[in-house]
């Protein structure tokens, strides 16, 4: 792995926009380090005052509803970045952070990492970098 040349303007408007990737230090308060989720109690305090804002029934279904959300988002801006620009992003655990916001019946959360420098490939070793 290498470091890629940083996005464009261009390639971060999109990405910061309609991808809703972000630095971390402009995340939302709701949110909280990927790694703090490893925790049971705190993980199922955020399930717990999470549950009622979505309107969910039980832990289990917010779980399931956060687990797509964070999919949504990490995968995004991840493969279009990957994909479109040839440049990509670590989503480590370290690096993410996990964004909640839900407002008036909509997910407002975004895709906050702590490092958005891209990484590349040597020559020669996309298709496994790609892999």
């Amino acid at each position: 792995m290498s470091l890629a040349q940083a996005f464009s303007e261009p390639e971060w408007a999109l990405l910061s926009g309609a991808l809703r990737l972000k630095h971390a230090v402009d995340r939302d308060t709701r949110s909280l380090p990927a790694r703090a989720l490893l925790d049971d109690e705190v993980c199922e305090q955020l399930l717990a005052a999470l549950g009622p804002v979505i309107g969910s029934p039980t832990q289990a279904i917010t779980a399931s509803l956060l687990a797509k959300r964070f999919s949504f988002l990490s995968t995004g801006a991840c493969l279009y970045a990957m994909s479109v620009y040839d440049k990509g992003l670590i989503l480590s655990l370290d690096n993410s952070v996990i964004e909640y916001a839900h407002d008036e019946g909509l997910w407002t959360s975004s895709m906050p990492l702590d490092d958005v420098t891209p990484v590349g490939y040597e020559p020669g070793t996309r298709e496994a970098w790609r892999g």
